[in-house]
This record gives C-alpha cells, structure tokens and sequence, in this order.
C-alpha cells in the first residue's frame, strides 16, 4: 500500500496528459549526481576508470522521460552536470571535456535512434513496453549504435592524446557504457510505463507469490555459491536461472532482476571473486561487463517473447470471447426474427433454419419441392445457386383447410462450402397473403376511380379550350376579357394537372410500376397545391426539409390533406390550415397539415384511414382520399397518424425517408 501511493503521483506526471515539469528534471539529475559518485566507489585500482557508469542510463533516460529535444536546456544542463562532475576528479582537462562530450553524444544519439525506428515505445511517442523480441532487437541496435558513436569519438581522442593502452581503455569505455544503458535505461522505461499506466496495471509476473520469491532466493544462492565461494565450474547454474526468470517472469522483473545481479558480477570481480577474476583487473572487468550483457540480453529476449505471447494470448482469448457473444447475438437474431431464414445447398440439404422457417412456411422440404416445381427462371432458389439475387417473389402455397397462401420470397447466393464445393444460398420467406390482398384491393379501386373520373375531366377540359377560343374571337366590350383568360386558364391548367395524375394513378394500379424517388421540395409542393386551391390566404406553409419520394404521390397526399382542412370547416367558419415538418431521429422527415375546423370524432382516428370511411356524412366525399394517402406513404416506408388539434380541428402527419 505504500509503494503505492508513493507512484500513483509519479504514474500521472509520467501520462500522456502532459510533459513532465522542472521537478522531474532537477529529479534526474540529483540521481545522475548521486549514481556518478557511487560509481567512483568501484575505481579499477591503478587506472581512474570506474567499472559501472550507471550515469549512461540514466541520462538517456532524462530525455525520453522529459520528453526533451536532443537540444534544449536538459541537454545543456546534462553536459554541463557531467563537466563539473569529471572536473572535479583527478583527470586532465582535455579527458574530463571529451568524456562530457561524448557521453552527451551518446545519450542523444541513442535518444534520436530510438524516437526514429521504435516510435511505438513509451517515451518515444508512443505507449508499449519492450514487450516483443522484435522491439527489444530495434531497442538493443539503438543503444550499440550511440555507444559505438561515442566509443569511435574516444579512440580517435586518446590515441591522439597518446595514451599507450587506448584499445583496451576503450573497451572497456564501450562495455561500462552498453552496461549501464542496458540496465538501467531498460529497467527504468519499463518501470515508468508500467507506472503510467491508468487503471488497474497488469501483473508484473505469471505464477504464485511463492514461485517468484523461490526464484529470486535461487538466483541469490547461485551468484553467492559461483561469485563468494568460488564455485566457478558451477557457472552454468546462472544459466538455468536466466531461463527460469526469462520464461517465468515478465520482462520488467528480469530487467530488475539483472539490474541487481549485474552489479554484484561486476562489484564481485573488482573484489577479486568469482570466475572472471585474474591478475589483470582491467581485463577482469571488461570480461565481467560482457558476461552481463550477455546474460541480461538473453534474458530480456526471453522475457519479452512471455510478454508477447501473454498479450497474444489475451488478444486471441478477447477476440474468442467476442466470436461467442457475435455468434451468440446472432443466433437469439435469426430465432427472434418474424420472418423464416434458411441455409440450403444445391444438394438440397437445409444447413439452417430458424423458429420461423417452419412456423411460416410449413415443412421446410415441402416448401423446398415447391420451389423446385417452379420453372427454373422462376425459382429462387435455383437462381441463388446461379449467382443471382432474387427480392419478393411471390409465390402462392397452399395453406390451412385448403386456403391459399402468399409467400414473398428472397435468395442470394452465398460463397461455396470450402469443403464439398457445394453452392449455397440464403432464403428468407414471409406470409405476405394480408399485404397481396390490400394490394390487389387497392389496385382495383385505383383503377375503378381512375377510370370513373377520367371521362369527365376530359370533357371539362375540352368545353374550356372551345371557351378559350370563342373569347379570342370576341368583339371589344366591357367583359374583363384578361381576368376570364386568366381564369379560365387556371382551370385549364388544374384539369391537366389532374388528367395527369389520374393518368399516373392508372399506370400504377394496372401495372405496379416502381416508385420514381427523386428529391422533393415539399415547402414548394405545398404551396403550389394551395395556389392552384385558391386558398393562399388560408394555408400556411412553413419550411419544410426536402425528402427522398415519389414527386407525383406526395402532392396527391398533399392534395387529399389539405383539400379536407381546406373543406371541413363549420358553415360560418374560414380555413386555417398550418403546414410544416421537421427531421425526426430515425432519419425520416414528418410533415404535419394542422387545421382548426371540425376535427374528427372520437374514437375515428385510427377508423378514419379504411377505404369508404366517412366520419363527417354531411360532407361531400367518398372517403377515400386519407386511405390513398396511407396507401401511398406506406409505400415510401413512412407511416401515418391522426390526432387532435387541441380541440381546435386535427392534425394528420405522416413521414417520408430523408434523402440526407
């Protein structure tokens, strides 16, 4: 509970929320200033070269942490930090400016390697851990390739400053160096990102508690048996614990793990212990320094490879559970849906059918050897296998006690079975007796009021062009022969207008032709209707949004609606009608015609769209008009309502697709 709420402050000011202030830094180098001095303690006797340099570490670590340029104010106070701190040691001028110098160089170009070619990693751009084989490859290339920069700047140096044991000072420069990036820079990013990290933090380590302490109290017992009491032929036990960790543990504990153990390696050779220990203390060290970069880079690539494997296996358990809710939700679907849907191959074989395939279309093989009864170009199936997709055929079957049954019938192909190569399709069926019965009844009486309507707008029509042409030949006098024109081409006009629609409505029934959706301007649609009604004074038309219908049955709705608020008024009453719409959420758009004459009864307003329904006998009509325009929105998929008009009259709406 301590440990953790000291980090849950240094985890927010590591985020992604914003970069880490001045304390950090001044942080970085007060520990820079105190690892620098302890690594004074392990001066190789004879030389003025200590054996570890954790500073390496922990000044690339500064940059990536702070997420400082390579030139700003964090390089220049690291240079200048690493500059007093070698002026104040025993060295020349010219060693204690090349040492700060190049350990600068390094640390930014390994910084610079590292945002370049690894910008997924956490402090470089991006989020991850060294969590893979392949980034710990990218990451290890980067480290070499700045310590080997800095490593060339040094031998050119010292060999011009003469300095007889340049190639093994060198050496030994490079391994301290790729040391202490190794260590402490690796253990330090994956201790920071795991802290960073919001919420709860993933487990540090697989297995139990007691595994992990049994490993590290292994691991102590090995480098004591090999490195204190000189069992050197007993080396290769490091190895088996390298595994164990590396296969056991995740990669920030090994990286923590080797952090400590590479240091008493090397703190043990400097002593005169363990296996690398010989008359050249020099020598002793650099073996040493390799010894730890090979075992902690061995251990790193095999932790990482757990950690991959732990995030694959998480991924590949997620995407399973997903699989099972998808397939799991599309099977409650398929079994909730009202209409059957089957799987069937062209050996005939129903690989599916849900609850409803049966309950609709009978036995699912009785409905296959009906379908295959049909001519080929007509059975759905049959073209579903052929690579085409069939919509809403109807087929007629037989039903209960010998009534016949519409079925409307879909197929599409699907792919071949991978293993049989066999065709397969989907079928969906549904009883679409109700719906084929209304259609053939309103078509009927589509073409019953077509042609009983017909005749006598023919003859209007007619009687007003031979009126028209007996006005031209009129004498002058005081008839106001423009104003009679004027009228009587809006009669005129209004005939046509209807002669068209009739024409239209014909076509339709006789025919079922296709809806023809275009963009429709409905404000414009209105307010034309009410001009040609004489009504402008009387009806309101406020901006509509445009829909996605048939141009032609929209003003036949619009024609029937605001025809009856125009027409059902009281005797000593004036129409006010109001027209307007709105988007709704579904991605419809409803039109309302309000008005404030009679209003309907109670009870009426559902009654009020069945054919030949007359709620107002008084009035001249049919009652047909509202089951028109029910008939007409329905088509277009929209719905329509009657309702109230606060006690004023009543309000229909209706609702048309959007075309956006």
């Amino acid at each position: 509970m301590v440990l953790t709420s000291v980090t849950r402050p240094l985890a927010g000011s590591l985020g992604v929320r914003g970069r880490p202030g001045w304390p950090v830094m001044l942080a970085f180098l007060l520990v820079a200033s105190i690892l620098g001095l302890a690594a004074r303690t392990t001066v190789i006797p004879g030389t003025e070269f200590a054996a570890v340099w954790p500073s390496a570490g922990v000044t690339v670590l500064w940059l990536l942490v702070r997420r400082a340029a390579v030139i700003s104010v964090d390089t220049a106070v690291m240079f200048g930090s690493m500059l007093a701190f070698a002026l104040a040691t025993s060295i020349s001028t010219e060693i204690a400016v090349t040492l700060a110098t190049v350990h600068t160089l390094q640390t930014v170009v390994v910084v610079v390697l590292l945002r370049r070619f690894a910008p997924e990693l956490w402090g470089c751009g991006g989020h991850r851990a060294i969590d893979s084989p392949r980034l710990l490859a990218t990451y290890f290339a980067c480290v070499v390739a700045g310590v080997a920069a800095s490593a060339s700047i040094v031998l050119v140096v010292w060999s011009l400053l003469g300095d007889p044991d340049t190639p093994t000072d060198v050496l030994l420069y490079a391994a301290r160096n790729l040391c202490g990036v190794l260590l402490v820079t690796t253990a330090g990013l994956l201790l920071f990102q795991h802290l960073a990290q919001p919420g709860d933090r993933p487990r540090l380590w697989e297995g139990s508690l007691p595994e992990f302490l049994a490993a590290c109290l292994t691991s102590v017992a090995v480098y004591a048996v090999v490195f204190l009491a000189g069992a050197h032929a007993l080396l290769f036990l490091v190895l088996g614990v390298l595994v164990w960790c590396g296969v056991r543990f995740g990669t920030l504990m090994n990286a923590l793990h080797m952090l400590v153990l590479g240091y008493l390696a090397v703190w043990a050779t400097l002593e005169g212990l363990g296996p690398f220990a010989s008359d050249d203390p020099m020598v002793d060290v650099l073996l040493a320094q390799l010894f730890v970069v090979v075992t902690a880079s061995m251990g790193l690539a095999l932790s990482t490879g757990l950690d991959e494997r732990t995030v694959l296996n998480r991924e590949l358990q997620q995407t399973s559970d997903e699989m099972t809710y998808q397939a799991q939700l599309l099977h409650a679907v398929v079994n909730s849906m009202a209409e059957g849907l089957a799987v069937v191959d062209d050996a005939g074989r129903w690989l599916l059918r849900n609850p409803a395939a049966t309950k609709v279309g009978g036995l699912a093989g009785d409905l296959r050897g009906l379908l295959a009864a049909l001519p080929g170009d007509q059975d759905p199936l049959a073209l579903a296998f052929a690579g085409e997709t069939v919509r809403d055929r109807e087929l007629e079957v037989p039903g209960p006690a010998g009534a016949a049954r519409i079925l409307a019938i879909s197929a599409a192909p699907l792919p071949r079975d991978s293993v049989t190569g066999r065709a397969r399709a989907l079928l969906i069926f549904r009883d679409a007796t109700v719906e084929h019965a209304r259609r053939v009844d309103l078509s009927a009486f589509a073409a019953v009021v077509a042609h009983d309507l017909r005749n006598p707008l023919a003859g209007v029509e007619n009687w007003t062009e031979m009126m028209a042409a007996e006005l031209g030949e009129l004498a002058n006098g005081d008839l106001d022969r423009d104003l009679l024109r004027r009228y009587i081409d809006r009669v005129g006009a209004g005939t046509r207008r209807m002669k068209h629609l009739i024409d239209d409505l014909l076509d339709r029934a006789t025919h079922d032709s296709a809806l023809q959706l275009r963009r429709v301007d409905v404000t414009a649609l209105a307010t034309e209707v009410a001009h040609d009604r004489g009504a402008n004074g009387h009806v309101r038309v406020g901006p509509i949004p445009e829909v996605l219908a048939d141009p032609a049955l929209v003003r036949q709705v619009l024609e029937n609606l605001i025809g009856n608020a125009v027409k059902f008024v009281p005797a000593d009453g004036e129409p006010s009608v109001q027209v307007s719409g709105r988007r709704t959420d579904s991605g419809t758009v409803a039109i309302t015609v309000a008005d404030e004459g009679v209003g309907l009864p109670t009870g009426s307003h559902v009654a009020v769209f069945e054919p030949h329904a007359r709620v107002h006998p008084t009035y001249d009509g049919r009652g047909l008009g509202l089951a028109i325009c029910r008939r007409i929105v329905e088509r277009h998929g929209g719905a329509i309502t009657a309702r109230d008009n606060e006690g004023r009259g009543a309000v229909f709406e209706f609702t048309l697709p959007s075309p956006d």
